[in-house]
């Protein structure tokens, strides 16, 4: 699957919600505006071309860095093996058999997968995406089940919670006092 341009942050999601014990593989590109994504359980990370730090991109949340424990090694350059594993309540990123990231997850974890990337303008790529082990598509969701609210987004609009009437949502009139402008 190739992305050729898009808004900013863009995410081509999975049909089915997972839940469960489960990883992916698949080829991701990498660096020169080329960063495609994996996201699993809310989750999304990528190398940088530092190959010091990784960083994390929470659905919906603010995007951060953090070093690495040992620098990714060889190099990486335009495409990379990449594994996802939620597993016991875990999520845990490789990339080329490395690890990359490691977190634990809610109970009612963000259950979409999607390839994700950053940068308007720009073209990224994955391939031979594959599922294993034993997930579960859930037959409900608690759309209101994470404390922090990982996956909701208002930002495609340049707006905060409530600042625009393009994400009038019942959401933010439960939590933010909801203002039209």
């Amino acid at each position: 699957m190739a992305q050729r341009s898009g808004h900013d942050f863009d995410a081509a999601y999975f049909q089915s919600p997972l839940r469960g014990n489960y990883e992916v593989t698949c080829r991701l590109s990498n660096f020169d505006w080329r960063e495609a994504m994996l996201m699993g359980a809310g989750i999304a990370n990528a190398l940088k071309s530092t190959h010091k730090d990784v960083r994390i991109t929470p659905a919906g949340k603010i995007v951060y860095e953090q070093p690495l424990a040992t620098p990714i090694e060889p190099r990486v350059f335009q495409w990379s093996d990449y594994k996802i594993v939620v597993k016991d309540g875990r999520f845990t990123s490789f990339i080329n058999g490395q690890k990359l990231y490691e977190e634990e997850l809610p109970a009612e974890h963000d259950p979409w997968l999607a390839v994700t990337g950053w940068a308007g303008q720009s073209s990224r790529a994955v391939r031979d995406i594959v599922i294993r082990g034993e997930p579960v598509i859930p037959k409900e969701l608690d759309l209101l089940g994470s404390p922090d609210l990982r996956g909701w987004q208002t930002d495609y609009f340049g707006a905060e919670w409530g600042q625009t009437q393009y994400c009038s949502a019942r959401l933010m009139q439960l939590y933010v006092p909801f203002t039209q402008t």
